[in-house]
């Protein structure tokens, strides 16, 4: 059974930037089958590291729970950075010990080239579209048992 349950993963919320009155960070997780889709709005960089850390982590979790791979769709950020590269590089890492395997959405050619750079960020999964990374998952039925 196919379910499409929508998930609001906390809500704005204003960090301080020097030169800017805030910047934020949000996201919404959705399932479809197995997978979770994690769609992230604003900036993953180091003042919304520690909320990108727990985006993600969440993301795995409920993706573990429903037996399937996480998406982390970046189609809107406005930025992401190198840190919040490297903490979705480590989250996969653990992840793929337990069977989980996450997939970075980017349309952006940058992204590719610089996670081919660093040998962990090199192992990440990375498509241009959502449906591609669903594709190219293994996403086990969800009514087999």
């Amino acid at each position: 059974m196919k379910t499409n349950a929508t998930f609001r993963i906390g809500h704005h919320r204003s960090l301080p930037v020097p030169g800017r009155a805030e910047a934020r960070l949000s996201a919404i997780m959705r399932t479809h089958g197995s997978a979770v889709v994690l769609s992230v709005r604003g900036e993953a960089d180091a003042c919304t590291l520690d909320d990108w850390r727990r985006l993600i982590h969440e993301g795995a979790a409920l993706a573990a729970a429903h037996g399937g791979p996480l998406v982390v769709d970046t189609g809107g950020l406005g930025f992401l950075g190198w840190r919040a590269l490297v903490i979705l590089a480590e989250e996969a890492a653990e992840q793929r010990g337990r069977g989980v395997a996450i997939c970075l959405v980017s349309r952006t050619p940058t992204i590719a080239r610089m996670a081919a750079v660093d040998p962990l960020t090199a192992e990440l999964a990375i498509q241009p579209t959502v449906v591609g990374a669903l594709s190219n998952l293994s996403v086990p039925p969800t009514d087999a048992k």
